[in-house]
């Protein structure tokens, strides 16, 4: 969260690594009290490699999916899903979003 919070600039945001949310984040710093001001400026792209679909991801999913100006957001799966990927593709389209033209692809 401090990373996001100390780029104002921020256009685009690749997790090329994947990410472990418990690991990076907390409960508390994946709130909507604080929302980092790239959310709502210029965070056009989020690109996420090595997906899995835990609930941890989800969660920070609908975290990142805030952003009101994200443009698209590409989902590259790992290569062990442990669910189908049409289903886990559902469930991500569901998933609230800030920005109306935001494109989610499942890769």
């Amino acid at each position: 969260m401090v990373l996001l919070e100390k780029s104002p600039k921020l256009e685009f945001l690749d997790f090329d690594m994947g990410f472990e949310p418990n690991a990076s984040f907390d409960e508390v710093d994946l709130t909507l009290e604080r929302v980092p001001s790239c959310f709502t400026s210029c965070l056009k792209t989020i690109s996420i490699t090595g997906f899995k679909g835990t609930p941890a991801e989800f969660h920070m999913l609908r975290f990142l999916l805030n952003a009101t100006v994200l443009e698209e957001m590409l989902i590259y799966c790992s290569g062990n899903l442990p669910t189908d990927p049409e289903e886990l593709s559902y469930h991500i389209q569901m998933l609230p979003r800030g920005s109306e033209n935001c494109v989610t692809k499942l890769l």
